[in-house]
């Protein structure tokens, strides 16, 4: 009976000890692809290397995010480290994107925003369906506001700022079926409608002033007369004879509009290295 009772504990310690081993390799198995899964950015778009922002404020920006790249298949990530050492700006984000895997989809979609605290530098680099997406215009457009709070060191304003930008350049780009570009942009045509108005007013100034010097330069070649003689029948001879207009026709040919996104007039460019972006700057 007590032979019979050891070997079942026995048996069950076997057990137990195999199920242990798988449990142990199942956690190994896990860790080891944890980080896999973290590089690829799949619920990570807040990659702050250097500690910039706290966690709450990292939970709040991550919820943005992931709600963009979930809306428009386009992964938005924000990155933040201490310095670029010596490598430039666009240089130091591609190769950042690469080593850690980011992007998403077949085409890894996206487009990240680098800021480098300790040497003040910023970067905006875009892969995939980002390149079409953020055009080298709307990417000036996007710098510009997000700098504009980086100079102050206005670190929670730029990130908000920087996925406002986003937020307003992707849905443009899918409620128009086209990238957002100088060509479309409206502020951009409401200040080249202005600069037309201004132009044309102008030149109507410099016309009317050269027909009033050419009337009023012939009005000084007129005598007045001593005598009413001359103005009786037959009493006037006319020596000259000239016509003078007063008033002109003038056409206006529209120029030629560019529907070609790609044309040099927008668009994005690409590097080499198959990224769109910007060259950076200091903040």
């Amino acid at each position: 009976m007590n032979t019979r009772t050891s070997l079942n504990t026995a048996h069950v310690v076997a057990r137990l000890g195999s199920l242990a081993a798988a449990l142990l390799c199942a956690a190994a198995l896990l860790l080891a692809l944890a980080p896999s899964a973290l590089a690829k950015g799949a619920t990570t778009y807040i990659l702050d290397d250097y500690g910039l922002y706290d966690s709450s404020t990292a939970q709040e920006l991550e919820q943005q995010a992931s709600g963009l790249a979930a809306s428009y298949g386009v992964a938005p990530y924000l990155v933040v480290v201490d310095d670029i050492g010596g490598a430039s700006a666009r240089s130091f984000a591609e190769s950042y994107w690469l080593s850690h895997d980011l992007g998403l989809g077949s085409d890894t979609s996206g487009i990240m925003f680098l800021i480098a605290v300790d040497s003040r530098d910023y970067v905006t680099i875009t892969h995939g369906t980002g390149i079409y997406a953020f055009t080298d215009y709307g990417i000036e457009q996007l710098e510009d506001a997000v700098v504009s709070y980086l100079g102050d060191d206005e670190w929670e304003d730029a990130a908000e700022c920087y996925y406002e930008q986003c937020s307003s350049i992707l849905a443009f780009c899918a409620d128009k079926g086209e990238p957002f570009d100088s060509h479309n942009d409206p502020a951009a045509r409401a200040v080249a409608l202005g600069m037309a108005l201004a132009i044309a007013l102008l030149l109507a100034l410099a016309v009317a002033f050269i027909v009033r010097r050419i009337l009023k330069g012939q009005l000084k070649s007129v005598a007045a007369g001593s005598s009413a003689a001359g103005f009786l029948a037959g009493g006037v001879v006319l020596t000259a004879q000239q016509d003078v207009f007063t008033g002109s026709h003038v056409s206006v040919v529209p120029l030629p509009k560019n529907d070609d996104n790609g044309g040099g007039l927008g668009g994005s460019t690409v590097s080499a290295s198959g990224f769109g972006g910007s060259a950076g700057g200091k903040f």
